[in-house]
């Protein structure tokens, strides 16, 4: 049982009620949408304001809905907070009205307990530029890629969990001494910090091809990219040239020529929210200068191992909307975390076709714009891939505000990055030659999306009956439009116990999507994994299960549902 007392900014207005057996209440002032109702006088709670529910270790946890104001025991919410009885909530600001929760507490299991229950969008790295208006509106318009990761590591701190992963403190020091600031140094001798590098030989350092590519857009007459060494007493180097991978611009021509743009795959951050692809390059420095700590990449055997919850270690720059963030360029020090892989995938975001082809490493480490190009290290300190992008929310603002912190970084933390080897091929001059080899693959994968979800349906039961040793049937299959429901699009489907459920939801306008699977009212699969998740449970008995999709990016979702059973 949950209980909820509400104490308005005027005593008269109260509210109390207890719920016996549900797992999610909402909160607010629309009689139609909230099952806890506040008072319609009490203006300073909006009409949809709140989210409570149950997530699937069985903590419960506020949620705000839109940039709604939401504080528990006076700590404001950025996205989600998990509760605890006798927490009180604030609405609306820090001086609005309360609402108290009271309810049996459960004992939560090991690991990342504080992420979000909704996958959230990733933004056009424009959106996230700090600007460099002193310099006039030229640069500030060449430096949005490169404040995109400048955007990912400060504002995911709210979400970093504090397991203690297996890193040495020795790895871990050599990690953070290797962070290098990227720094642009204008012609009155302003400086803005915009990315990571990092020592890869002695006068070479690696980064993000978007942050790279700046070099040749300033006047070099007047303006410089330096880089600049951690600590206490750095020592600033000019870079005197670039190389950028091959790949990063053919493979987005590549897109474009191929009409893909739909699919919303670009070689940077856009609008239709997908990952970077070759997102690499070196930034050379006068080849007198000998840097250090020099990383080392892994190599493609060590890469080859990689995959999901292989732990990793980053250090970088978080700057974006961080206090004390514009001294970083005076005295850098990074800001070291950890994760793990989440998946690995080919640039099209499907399930690479070989070890070659598996570039893009999804992954947990706390992201946010400056961090771009950073490095990040395995258990032996060798670089498994170089960050390049992640996934952010809008916290709400009016539309065109010039409010650069109304993006956050989104609590599901699916974050991307590079895989090392992008870097061996650059240091041997092999890009072009292996970007040639890889077009027969892209022809294969760009086959595909001729009828993309039809190609996803077979591919999800093929896994499926892989994996469970067992021939799968569809049993329900449906093609959906309807309004993007704050509690989540609900689908009900009967389920056999011990029998195998393979589910696909399709996006049909590319919107991230988090799904739920829940059956006999406990959740047994979930997946954020973008525009298509897909699930595997096994029934535990029979009766109803009911999948919940949580979508964000508009008013309508129009998608696709396959759900497919194993014989018995």
């Amino acid at each position: 049982m949950i209980e909820l007392n509400f104490i308005g900014t005027d005593p008269a207005n109260t509210a109390n009620k207890s719920f016996d057996t549900a797992d999610e209440i909402l909160v607010g002032r629309d009689q139609s949408w909230a099952q806890f109702v506040i008072p319609a006088a009490e203006k300073l709670v909006s009409r949809r304001h709140a989210r409570l529910y149950r997530d699937a270790s069985g903590a419960w946890r506020v949620e705000r809905q839109g940039d709604r104001f939401i504080s528990v025991n006076g700590i404001p919410v950025e996205q989600s907070s998990v509760l605890k009885s006798g927490d009180t909530l604030t609405l609306g600001k820090s001086s609005g009205p309360t609402l108290d929760v009271t309810f049996q507490s459960v004992a939560l299991p090991g690991g990342d307990e504080d992420r979000t229950a909704t996958q959230e969008i990733v933004r056009s790295w424009r959106d996230y530029v700090p600007g460099i208006e002193a310099m006039g509106s030229r640069i500030k318009i060449l430096t949005g890629a490169v404040a995109m990761l400048a955007v990912i590591a400060a504002g995911t701190l709210w979400y970093v969990s504090n397991q203690t992963l297996d890193f040495s403190d020795a790895t871990l020091q050599r990690l953070e001494q290797a962070a290098y600031l990227v720094v642009l140094r204008d012609g009155n001798g302003g400086e803005s910090a915009i990315g990571t590098a990092w020592p890869v030989a002695a006068n070479k350092l690696v980064t993000n091809a978007h942050v790279a590519e700046l070099f040749d857009k300033i006047d070099r007459n007047k303006e410089h990219l330096l880089v600049r060494s951690p600590g206490s007493d750095p020592k600033s180097y000019d870079v005197g040239s670039i190389r950028i991978h091959s790949g990063y611009k053919d493979f987005s021509g590549y897109v474009d020529r191929q009409s893909l743009g739909t699919e919303g795959f670009r070689s940077t951050y856009t609008e239709a929210s997908r990952p970077s692809a070759f997102d690499v390059a070196l930034l050379i420095v006068d080849p007198e200068v000998t840097l250090s700590p020099v990383l080392e990449l892994a190599e493609k055997p060590e890469l080859a191992k990689a995959g999901p919850g292989s732990k990793l270690a980053f250090a970088g720059y978080p700057l974006r909307c961080v206090d004390g963030s514009n001294t970083e360029q005076i005295a850098p020090t990074p800001s070291v975390q950890q994760g793990a892989v989440s998946s690995i995938t080919d640039y099209f975001l499907f399930p690479p076709a070989s070890v070659d082809e598996g570039l893009l490493v999804q992954h947990s480490v706390p992201a946010t714009g400056g961090a771009s190009g950073g490095p990040l290290i395995g258990l032996d300190g060798k670089v498994i891939a170089v960050l390049s992008g992640g996934t952010v929310i809008d916290t709400g603002g009016k539309e065109g505000e010039d409010n650069p912190c109304r993006m956050s970084p989104s609590a599901v933390m699916v974050n991307y990055a590079q895989r090392a080897d992008l870097v061996a091929e650059l240091l041997a001059q092999s890009d072009e030659e292996a970007i040639r080899q890889r077009h027969a693959y892209w022809e294969t994968q760009v086959a595909k999306f001729a009828n993309h979800y039809a190609y996803l349906k077979r591919q999800v039961v093929a896994d499926a009956e892989k994996a469970a040793s067992k021939t799968f049937d569809v049993v329900m299959e449906d093609e959906r439009s309807e309004p993007v429901a704050a509690a989540g699009n609900k689908i009900s489907f009967d389920v056999e116990e011990g029998r195998e459920y393979a589910v696909l939801v399709y996006n049909r306008n590319k919107g991230n999507m988090f799904v739920d699977l829940k059956i006999d009212g406990k959740s047994v699969a979930q997946n954020g994994n973008g525009w298509m998740p897909a699930l595997r449970a096994t029934a535990p008995v029979s009766g109803k299960a009911e999948l919940t999709i949580y979508a964000t990016g508009g008013k309508q979702i129009d998608y696709n549902l396959m759900v497919a059973k194993s014989e018995e």
